[in-house]
């Protein structure tokens, strides 16, 4: 059976759940007047334009509230977005063609996963100020959440045609482009946006750093992905996500028990961190420690009911544990929750097999190859997998 997997989401830019979509980049048009758009100074948010600081003071205290979510707990981020969406609509009442609270409100919303209200108030900013880059950021996260991938990097290159120094949005499009398996893209994006984050803003620096170490992870440099995280630390010492992100490096560099140990760091930090205990509980398995796994499932199925990854993995564990008429329904759970992520259909084949059900089995792990998991192909090439092999393939 395969090993558990690791939560797929980061709470640095999406809510859950994330679909993944695929999608192609539009290049940045050049301006009315024919140039290149000129170089921005680096920040993490646009600034409005001259004189209109004081028509926008009412926001500042929602835009401030908005930074502090970036990096808060999971209850404390959702109870600032929600102060953001409050404080946005009181500005709307006093202002109601403030462009700028309609897009911050559309940011706010869609990191909570409300992508039709999201939607709306950025077609509203958008009418009003056609070159809002916030507006076009809201979009492009509500987008890529509903796995319009394409659609989401064609709002950020929006974006970034306006504004070219907004940190964000070059870190929001680094972790479409790997989405849509565009390494190279995506590190250039998140170089750029270290690059331009700046250690006066701890905020954008710590997001950029953290979003590049989970680029260099996952192209293969576990080494500079530490170091990034060291640097964020060096920053932050108390955002959860980063020990989680820095879990997940050190369990790559072979290093369990320190991968623990910044598991254990980001729960205290966030005990609503269901990525965390998906994680964790996955290195307690690997340790040995079966029942402590089962308990961080049991708590991240808790904390969100449809976690098909939580589901699945409890059910491999229950299986490892011999447990295997308590397994089986959460697997047809995570299935239910996910019908076509293959490596639940493999878990489900090789418990059945191992049930005494070899035909239930080999469709489910021939339904796993045919979505992609190399897992199944594995099992299904080997020794064991030799029930299958004299089996006819279910029709495509």
């Amino acid at each position: 059976m395969a090993r558990p997997r690791a939560h797929p989401g980061s709470r640095w830019l999406l809510p859950l759940p994330l679909l993944i979509g695929v999608g192609i980049a539009l290049v940045a048009q050049p301006s009315a007047r024919g140039a290149e758009p000129a170089a921005a100074a680096p920040r993490t948010e646009p600034m409005p334009a001259a004189g209109a600081a004081q028509r926008y003071a009412p926001l500042e205290r929602a835009e401030t509230l908005y930074s502090a979510a970036l990096l808060a707990p999971t209850a404390r981020n959702r109870q600032l977005l929600q102060q953001v969406i409050q404080l946005s609509g009181d500005q709307l009442r006093r202002a109601p063609l403030d462009d700028r609270a309609y897009a911050l409100r559309a940011r706010a919303q869609a990191r909570l996963g409300n992508p039709l209200a999201a939607f709306e108030d950025a077609a509203r900013a958008l009418r009003l100020n056609p070159r809002n880059p916030v507006a076009h950021l809201a979009r492009g996260i509500a987008k890529r959440n509903l796995g319009d991938a394409a659609g989401a990097t064609l709002e950020y290159d929006q974006a970034l045609a306006i504004d070219p120094g907004y940190v964000l949005v070059l870190v929001n499009r680094s972790n479409t482009r790997l989405d849509q398996q565009d390494s190279a893209g995506a590190l250039a994006d998140a170089n750029r946006a270290v690059e331009l984050s700046s250690i006066a803003d701890p905020v954008a620096r710590v997001i950029a750093l953290s979003s590049r170490a989970m680029i260099r992870l996952e192209t293969g440099d576990a080494p500079g992905a530490l170091g990034d995280l060291d640097a964020a630390l060096a920053l932050r010492t108390d955002v959860a996500q980063t020990f989680k992100d820095r879990g997940g490096v050190l369990m790559a560099l072979s290093r369990p028990r320190q991968a623990l140990e910044a598991y254990d760091r980001a729960i205290r930090l966030d005990p609503d961190f269901e990525d965390a205990y998906i994680d964790r509980g996955n290195i307690r398995g690997e340790l040995g420690d079966q029942q402590g796994a089962i308990r961080d499932y049991n708590r991240a199925i808790a904390l969100n009911p449809r976690s098909a990854v939580g589901f699945n993995n409890r059910c491999f564990t229950l299986y490892q544990l011999g447990q295997t008429k308590q397994a089986l329904p959460d697997c047809e759970k995570a299935i239910e929750l996910d019908p076509l992520a293959g490596y639940i259909h493999d878990s489900r084949g090789q418990l059945r097999i191992a049930m005494g059900d070899p035909e239930g089995g080999c469709q489910d792990l021939h339904i796993a190859v045919r979505l992609g998991d190399q897992d199944a192909s594995r099992f299904l090439a080997s020794a064991n997998g030799a029930v299958c092999r004299s089996r006819p393939v279910p029709g495509r």
